[in-house]
C-alpha cells in the first residue's frame, strides 16, 4: 500500500509538471515569426526545450526536487541528516540501493533518488566509580540491542548506570546518538552486628551499620574484669571506626580478670603476710594472725564486713583489720578430788563446759568462786580470769553388824 502510493504521488507530479509544460508553450508562440507589420517572410520555426525533474526522497519525505533540461546532468543536493544515522549516499531505487546518484550522468526523463542511510556507531565508557568490571568501553551501533555490564563492589548494591544529567541506561535498544561515559550508581549495604556480653552486660544487644560509614562499638562492663574488646569467631578483634566488612557479624566480648591487693592490719598481734594479691572470681587464703593473750576473731573491712577464704568477689582494694576476743583462764581447783582439766581458756560471750571432778567419799556439789558463787556450764560473761574450787559433800555410810552365833 505505502509503495503503491509513493509511485502514485511521483506520477501525479510527472503529468503537473507536463501540463505546465505544454500550458507555458500554448501561451508564449515564440515559434510563429512569420511576416509582421514589415511584410516580412515568416521564418523557421525553433525547438522548444523539454525540462525534467529529480526528486530527492529521505525515506517518504521530499527533500529536494531539482530541475533539469533534456540530456543535462543533476546537480546534487544538500546531504540530508537522521539522528544515529551516516548519510550513505542518493539511490534511484529504496529497495535494494544498487543504482547510486551520478552527477556526470544525464537523464531524459523525470527521476527519484532515495537517501540511504548507515547506523552510526559510538563508544560507551563504563566509570565503575570504585566498583569493577570486566568492561572498561564497548562500541555500540545505533538502533542495536545493548547489554550493559553489571560492576561488582564489596559492600554495595549496583544501582545502575547513569549518564552527566543522571539518566538511568538499561540494557535495550541503544538510542543515543554520541560517544557518552556512563558511571555506576552504588548503595551501601547495611549489616547487623550481635553483641555477646560473655557474662557482662551491653546496652545494645545488636547494632545496624553501613558499610563505608561510621560506627561505635558500645563498651559492657562486667564485675571485677576489664573490657579487653569485641572479637569475632576467628578471634578478629574489632574496633570503633569505619565499617569495612561485607557481613553480619557476631562480636564475643573478651575480658581479663582483675586482681585487687588486700593489706592486713594485724591490729597489735602478727602476721605472716602484710598484703594478698586476690584474683577475682577464684580461692585466696586468708593468713591466720596471732596475738598474746587473745583469740583472733576473724578479718573485718571498715564497714565492718567480715571476710573469710574462699572465692574473692570484691571488685576493689581493701583492708582487713584483726579484731581480736580477750583470753580468759579459769583455773580449777579439785579441792582435794581428781579433775582431768586444770584451766580452761576461753573469750567473753562463748560457750564453755565445765568438768566434773571425782573424789573418793565425796559427792561433787559444784564449781564455786571465792565469793561462793556456783558456775556451772554455759556462755561466758564474767570479763576476768577467775579460780574455781570444787566443794564436795562427804558421804555418810550406815554399819550394820551382824551377830553370828556359833553352833
Amino acid at each position: 500500500m505505502f509503495k503503491f502510493a509513493k509511485w502514485m504521488r511521483v506520477a501525479l507530479i510527472t503529468v503537473l509538471c507536463l501540463s505546465l509544460s505544454l500550458l507555458f508553450v500554448a501561451c508564449n508562440p515564440d515559434d510563429d515569426k512569420g511576416g509582421g507589420d514589415n511584410g516580412g517572410s515568416g521564418g523557421t520555426g525553433g525547438n522548444t526545450t523539454q525540462k525534467y525533474s529529480a526528486f530527492f526522497y529521505n525515506q517518504t519525505t521530499l527533500v529536494a526536487s531539482v530541475e533539469t533540461e533534456f540530456n543535462k546532468t543533476v546537480s546534487e543536493p544538500s546531504s540530508p541528516s537522521k539522528t544515529g544515522y551516516v548519510f550513505d549516499g542518493w539511490f534511484e531505487d529504496n529497495q535494494t540501493f544498487t543504482v547510486s546518484f551520478d552527477s556526470s550522468k544525464s537523464y531524459n526523463k523525470d527521476v527519484s533518488f532515495y537517501a540511504k542511510w548507515k547506523a552510526a556507531q559510538y563508544t560507551v565508557t563504563f566509570d565503575t566509580n570504585g566498583g569493577t568490571s570486566d568492561v572498561q568501553s564497548a562500541n555500540v551501533t545505533f538502533d542495536e540491542l545493548i547489554t550493559l555490564p553489571t560492576p561488582t563492589r564489596t559492600g554495595y548494591a549496583f544501582d545502575g548506570w547513569y549518564d552527566a544529567d543522571n539518566n538511568k541506561y538499561v540494557s535495550g535498544i541503544w538510542n543515543t546518538s554520541k560517544n557518552i561515559t556512563l558511571v555506576a550508581k552504588w548503595v551501601a549495604n547495611t549489616y547487623t552486628i550481635v553483641f555477646d556480653a560473655n557474662g557482662g552486660m551491653v546496652a545494645e544487644q545488636e547494632l545496624v551499620v553501613t558499610y563505608d560509614e561510621n560506627f561505635a562499638l558500645p563498651i559492657p562492663t562486667r564485675t571485677g574484669y576489664t573490657f579487653d574488646g569485641w572479637f569475632d569467631v576467628g578471634n578478629n578483634e574489632y574496633t570503633s571506626g569505619i565499617w569495612t566488612m561485607d557481613a553480619n557479624a557476631t562480636l564475643v566480648a573478651k575480658w581479663v580478670v582483675n586482681t585487687y591487693t588486700v593489706a592486713f592490719d594485724a591490729n597489735g598481734g602478727m602476721v605472716a603476710e602484710q598484703e594478698l594479691v586476690a584474683t577475682y572470681d577464684e580461692n585466696f587464703v586468708l593468713p591466720i594472725p596471732t596475738r598474746t593473750g587473745y583469740t583472733f576473731a576473724g578479718w573485718f573491712d571498715a564497714e565492718s564486713n567480715e571476710y573469710f577464704s574462699g572465692v574473692w568477689t570484691t571488685d576493689f582494694n581493701v583492708t582487713l583489720v584483726a579484731k581480736w576476743n580477750v583470753e580468759y583462764i579459769i583455773t580449777l581447783d579439785a579441792n582435794g578430788g581428781v579433775c582431768d582439766q586444770e584451766k580452761i581458756v576461753l573469750n567473753y560471750g562463748s560457750e564453755f563446759l565445765l568438768p566434773t571432778p571425782t573424789y573418793t567419799g565425796y559427792t561433787f556439789d559444784g564449781w564455786f568462786d571465792e565469793r561462793n558463787n556456783k558456775y556451772t556450764s554455759g556462755v561466758w560473761t564474767t570479763d576476768t580470769d577467775i579460780t574455781l574450787v570444787a566443794k564436795w559433800n562427804i558421804n555418810s555410810y550406815t554399819i550394820t553388824y551382824l551377830d553370828v552365833q556359833k553352833d
